[in-house]
């Protein structure tokens, strides 16, 4: 974010000192000049009144220590006594009834498919990529003979792979 703010910052102070960069590329010409004495003085008069606004509202920015009362006091407070009228019963059954389900419904099951999950991966998933792995290797070493430098060379291998292209094309149909 800062080196977005810092790249429009100079952005601005570059069409600032040199506005012929952007009207030259308008699609319309455009007769502006924009440091004249009436556009100058002008700008400095906005700038010096918003200052003096700033300045003059300065102590009214600063925050005020109070509450707000909002609409979320009332499921606070409810939140609140809701907790402490069920947290016992909630409690009780967590450890005991619930803390069981859990164990058997959700947490044996979601175990058992990570380990089955990780099973594949180990064996198919890692075992192909080794394979696709290997293979560019020995691919790029094959390539790496048939670098010659030779332009005609070159063509010839793009020839003969368009045509084994047109031969897969033609087979396909």
């Amino acid at each position: 974010m800062l080196a977005a703010m810092g790249l429009a910052a100079i952005a601005c102070v570059l069409i600032g000192v040199f506005p012929g960069l952007v009207y030259q590329r308008l699609p319309n010409p455009v007769h502006f000049v924009p440091y004249t004495l009436q556009h100058v003085t002008s700008t400095l008069g906005m700038l010096s009144f918003t200052a003096l606004g700033f300045f003059l509202l300065l102590k009214h920015l600063d925050p005020e220590p109070t509450i707000s009362l909002d609409t979320d006091w009332f499921y606070r407070r409810g939140a609140r006594g809701f907790m402490t009228l069920v947290r016992g019963p909630l409690e009780h059954l967590e450890s005991g009834f619930v803390g069981e389900i859990y164990e058997f419904v959700i947490r044996r099951p979601v175990l058992g498919m990570a380990h089955l999950m990780r099973q594949f991966d180990n064996l198919v998933v890692d075992s192909t990529l080794t394979g696709v792995g290997s293979a560019t290797q020995t691919l790029s070493q094959v390539l790496r003979t048939a670098m010659s430098g030779n332009a005609q060379h070159y063509s010839l291998m793009m020839a003969a792979g368009i045509l084994a292209l047109l031969v897969l094309a033609m087979l396909v149909r």
